[in-house]
């Protein structure tokens, strides 16, 4: 019989709020959470594991961690997240936006490590991970047809399905007030709901018990194979590393004082004012902006410079000193964890969450040293859907498809991308180069012919032209080229079969969300995580357009000629940058994703 707690319990439940309820309800809620067919309508199931969360939290709750766990496993399925780009906008405006690192710190309390990394991937990347679940490997499903066709044939017809509803927009309903028609999402709910019953009689089969299964601790071990491990978790008053050192399986955590969430939140908002003053979006800006010497104190967008003091110079200042503070902290705390001598060969992997995912931890330095003189670095986006290298480039030389734009209509010219071209050209053999410049450069180009040639060959992407983040729509990011612009969830509908390295020599290719800093749908991850390029070489914010050159011939020489890997070669281009004496606002931006 419904006692007045329990009707009050669904009285909040069926209201969707985003506010915890009195204490008693919590049990209640948890009831609701994990029993959702029987006790409630499965449309309240988010909403009751939310409130368990949120209340947990409030009070305190021995249970916090299992509501982290059971809410990290729910966000897993197909239906719950909502079944186009702008419903999951719209559920995940209903999220914590710390849930990732909230979670990690819980498990952490609890000295489960293990835990704490596998809740903290769980609950990341949440919108584009449920795109990825509609578009399992080729392989995979062709394996799964060959052994059972009554399985995976309706299988591929409703991820197919789900995943043309996945990436479809809603935005222009939202503004015109038009819902979407409950028809339709009962069509789309129904397909979700049949794909989770079919996964789960195909897990029944034998060799396919782990079918589309995202295992990150599993991962996380396997890329341990390669490097280092660590990610990074802010809290109040220290970072925490979760860690795994090379070829051992066992994770371990430690903690960096001084680096709490304050600390950090004040270097992201400084960092974030230091680049729009200096309008570091375009490549190829005007030095002239940046060496203009102001007349009186200017306070725009909360940056302040000094008259007679150049804007290059305040820049400079600013920065090094964010990386200084990043060197004494988590550069120190790395160097000493894993044992890294001067000029070594290591590899790290960063795995930034929250906050942390705005700075350039890469290039922590003081003026003496750097964490780039000590090891290789790349960032790792995501464990659940790390693309793993197939082979190397050593083994099966790929081909180079190279999108060069120096005059794109309606842009600023980059008459260095010509430049950028012929340094490539030294390094790759002319029957390897598929070049696209000028009028070539087109939309074709992009979404056609990279496709056809990573159909049979393995390629490497490299697009040298102007690009754009758009920070309320990530999804409609894009790249400019001569006929117009090519927009992520357009680039997202063929998928490459052999993809090796995409080289984005744009601009803010790999620049955080600043609201939702653990979603990380910048066109950098995404290349990596999406469109499957193990390795990705991205921009934080603009780069000076001579630079192009120099590292892109730094960058082939050593894939193609020395045998390094992408990561290992793209450090020996910033290093000979750093050698020279570049100011930090131009070497700093090149990062690497992936193995």
């Amino acid at each position: 019989m419904p006692t007045p707690t329990k009707d009050l319990a669904l009285s909040l439940l069926q209201s969707e709020l985003k506010d915890p309820g009195p204490e008693p309800c919590l049990a209640y809620f948890q009831e609701f959470a994990t029993n959702p067919i029987t006790t409630v309508e499965r449309t309240h199931q988010l909403s009751a594991s939310l409130l368990w969360l949120l209340s947990a939290r409030t009070y305190n709750h021995s249970s916090l961690l299992s509501a982290y766990t059971h809410l990290a496993q729910l966000l897993q399925r197909l239906p719950i997240l909502g079944l186009d780009i702008w419903a999951r906008k719209q559920t995940l405006d209903r999220l914590p936006t710390d849930l990732a690192i909230s979670a990690g710190r819980c498990a952490l309390d609890l000295k489960d490590a293990e835990l704490a990394l596998t809740l903290v991937d769980k609950c990341r990347g949440l919108s584009w991970g449920q795109i990825l679940r509609t578009l399992p490997p080729v392989e995979e499903i062709d394996r799964l047809i060959k052994d059972y066709p009554n399985l995976g044939v309706p299988l591929r017809g409703l991820l197919r399905a789900l995943f043309t509803g996945s990436m479809s927009h809603r935005a222009k309903s939202l503004h015109s007030d038009r819902a979407i028609p409950q028809q339709e999402i009962d069509a789309c709910t129904d397909i979700a709901t049949s794909v989770d019953e079919l996964l789960v009689r195909i897990r029944e089969m034998p060799r396919h018990q782990g079918f589309l299964e995202t295992d990150p601790l599993k991962n996380a071990r396997r890329l341990a194979k390669y490097g280092h491990v660590v990610m990074f978790i802010p809290d109040e008053a220290c970072t925490h590393l979760v860690f795994l050192r090379k070829d051992e399986d066992k994770v371990s955590v430690s903690d960096v004082k001084g680096l709490g969430l304050e600390e950090v939140h004040k270097m992201v908002q400084s960092m974030k004012s230091l680049l729009g003053q200096a309008r570091l979006s375009t490549r190829g800006v005007d030095p002239d902006i940046q060496d203009a010497i102001p007349t009186k104190e200017s306070t725009e967008r909360g940056f302040t410079t000094h008259p007679g003091v150049s804007l290059m110079k305040y820049l400079i200042k600013k920065l090094e000193s964010i990386l200084c503070t990043l060197w004494n902290t988590i550069g120190l705390a790395i160097k000493e964890i894993f044992q890294l001598e001067r000029d070594g060969d290591s590899k790290v992997y960063l795995y930034s969450t929250g906050p942390l995912s705005g700075l350039p931890i890469h290039a922590a330095c003081n003026r003496n040293e750097s964490l780039l003189d000590y090891a290789t670095l790349s960032y790792i986006p995501s464990l659940q859907y790390l693309p793993f290298p197939s082979g190397t480039i050593a083994q099966d030389p790929p081909h180079v498809l190279v999108l060069s734009q120096p005059n794109t209509p309606g842009h600023t010219p980059l008459p260095y991308t010509t430049l950028e071209v012929a340094e490539i050209k030294k390094f790759v053999s002319p029957e390897r180069i598929h070049l696209y410049e000028g009028e070539k450069g087109d939309k074709t180009a992009l979404l056609s012919n990279s496709y056809e040639l990573a159909r049979t060959k393995p390629l490497i992407l490299h697009l040298a032209c102007h690009a754009k983040q758009n920070p309320s729509d990530p999804f409609q990011s894009a790249f400019f080229l001569y006929d117009g612009q090519v927009t992520l969830s357009s680039l997202l509908w063929s998928q490459n079969e052999r993809p090796v390295l995409a080289v984005l020599s744009a601009c803010e290719t790999a620049a955080a969300d600043e609201v939702r800093p653990d979603e990380f749908l910048h066109i950098g991850a995404s290349m990596h995580c999406l469109k499957g390029f193990p390795s990705v070489v991205a921009t934080l914010w603009a780069i000076n357009d001579s630079d192009g050159p120099s590292m892109a011939g730094s960058l082939y020489k050593g894939v193609f000629e020395t045998g390094l890997d992408s990561a290992a070669s793209l450090r020996t281009a910033v290093n000979l940058m750093r050698s020279e004496k570049v100011p930090p606002v131009r070497w700093v931006p090149f990062v690497h994703f992936g193995v």
